[in-house]
């Protein structure tokens, strides 16, 4: 059987210890852990079960399956449920992938050479997995339409055959033959935007020494990557405008440099030198999202040599403080961010790969942010969406009452991060209708999930949730 001598980095023995939340507690509650498999390596979050309610789904390497944990909309989790995948699944995400309209699975399985999909029924449950061929020790997977044909399309890292696979969907949960091009040494993480603003999904791979940039052409195939430095050991790569400048920036987690790496993007495709900002011991992953509630962008980063993620909260401008620092597992090696209780507060999940576990850390900040408890002496009015969930187009209603005013409403991710201004500017009283079509700034297609509308005017504000299915 093939080693898995990519994951070694990562999930290799070590002494560590459990932190159990430094300087700024108030923005997470201590852990709560909950079983998994043997060798938790990443965690994914999502709706499976058609209730409204986040779920959770975890690859256990070692068992060659994944567990599902579905929600109840308090921040607990249900008992996980498991389902076989190909040999040592390192990694996972989910995406519509066929057209019945129901969340669907897949992975990255590093000794199997191949991705296993696994179509959801719109209960929670998946059918058996399919697997199909790879590069040599996949690393992650990730998902997007990279054709522009409509259909969801796979990206995977191939960490020994130095390269991604490309594999075009055909829109039924089925995949055409993989596609091979070069990223560099070692590819790990792989993500996928426009970087360039011609509409077209670039890939971003953090590889062993450098940053990739392949840019898309469009149709499924991109030109020759283009390599940018990072810290020690770039292992995970998260893109978003991190500057306020409209344009997508990086944000690199270093493995070896015990340290995150910020690039700010010149709209382009190209970026600017890197700065680099101190996280913990041994970075794993790092994700983007609005942590304090606040309007900048914050990073949440794994530390797999620490037990320990750190929170480098974002000064609006591109930016970072000091990094804090909370308790989870031992050895996480994978973190999102999603508001798993529905209380406006986001909340994180790390995949704990030595203690065979995932924690919970649920979000306590009371800092203005998307969607804070409701002000009921507000004049604003936010109706509630229609279709809700939607797949092509929701409307919402809304107001602001006293006269003209300036008010903004607008789309944010689960994460907490700006998707796209639906109208602003001085608004009379109304009733004023906004529409949205499930798709960024950009103009670019957002994937299927939980996302939330907020009307904003002066220090008042209004949300609400709307459910995306692809």
């Amino acid at each position: 059987m093939k080693r898995s001598t990519a994951l070694l980095v990562i999930l290799g023995a070590a002494a560590v210890l459990s932190v159990p939340g430094g300087a700024g507690g108030q923005l997470f509650q201590p852990c709560v852990n909950y079983t998994a498999g043997s060798t938790p390596t990443s965690v994914a979050v999502s709706e499976f079960d058609g209730d409204g309610d986040l779920d959770v789904v975890v690859t256990n390497a070692g068992n060659n399956n994944l567990s599902v944990y579905l929600g109840n909309g308090d921040g607990t989790l249900q008992p996980r449920v498991s389902y076989g995948t190909g040999l040592y699944p390192g990694a996972v995400v989910t995406a519509r992938l066929d057209a019945d309209g129901d969340e669907d699975l897949a992975t990255a399985n590093h000794n199997g050479d191949n991705a296993s999909v696994l179509l959801g029924n719109g209960n929670g449950t998946f059918q058996g997995c399919v697997n199909y061929t790879a590069g040599d020790s996949p690393h992650t997977v990730a998902a997007a339409d990279l054709d522009g044909d409509g259909d969801q399309d796979l990206v995977v890292s191939n960490y020994d055959s130095h390269n991604v696979s490309i594999l075009l969907g055909n829109g039924n949960g089925t995949f055409q033959a993989a596609v091979s091009y070069a990223a560099g040494s070692g590819p790990r993480s792989v993500a996928v935007a426009d970087l360039d603003g011609d509409t077209h999904p670039d890939l971003v791979v953090a590889s062993g020494e450098a940053v990739c940039v392949l840019p898309g052409n469009g149709d499924g195939t991109f030109d020759p990557a283009l390599q940018y430095a990072a810290g020690a050991g770039p292992i995970c790569a998260a893109v978003l405008d991190l500057n306020a400048d409209g344009l997508h920036d990086l944000a690199v987690a270093n493995y070896t440099g015990n340290s995150v790496s910020i690039l700010l993007g010149n709209g382009d495709g190209t970026f600017q030198p890197d700065v680099e900002y101190a996280a913990g011991t041994n970075p794993t992953f790092v994700v983007v999202a609005r942590l304090d509630r606040n309007a900048e962008p914050d990073l949440a980063v794994s530390n797999g040599g620490s037990a320990s993620v750190s929170i480098l909260l974002g000064n609006g401008d591109g930016t970072f403080q000091d990094d804090i620092t909370f308790g989870t597992g031992n050895r996480p090696s994978w973190i999102a961010a999603a508001d798993l209780d529905e209380d406006g507060d986001l909340d994180l999940v790390t995949a704990n790969a030595l203690s065979n576990n995932i924690s919970v850390l649920l979000g306590t900040s009371a800092e203005t942010g998307v969607d804070d408890p409701v002000n009921d002496s507000s004049s604003l009015r936010l109706g509630r969406p229609s279709p809700n969930p939607f797949n092509d187009q929701t409307s919402v209603e809304f107001g602001v009452g006293g006269g003209a005013q300036a008010a903004r409403l607008a789309v944010y991710s689960a994460g907490g991060c700006l998707v796209r201004e639906l109208g602003g500017g001085a608004l009379a009283d109304g009733p004023h209708v906004a529409r949205w079509d499930g798709r960024d700034m950009h103009g670019v297609q957002v994937s299927s999930g939980v996302y939330f509308l907020k009307l904003e005017c002066g220090e008042e504000f209004r949300t609400e949730k709307v459910l995306l299915l692809r």
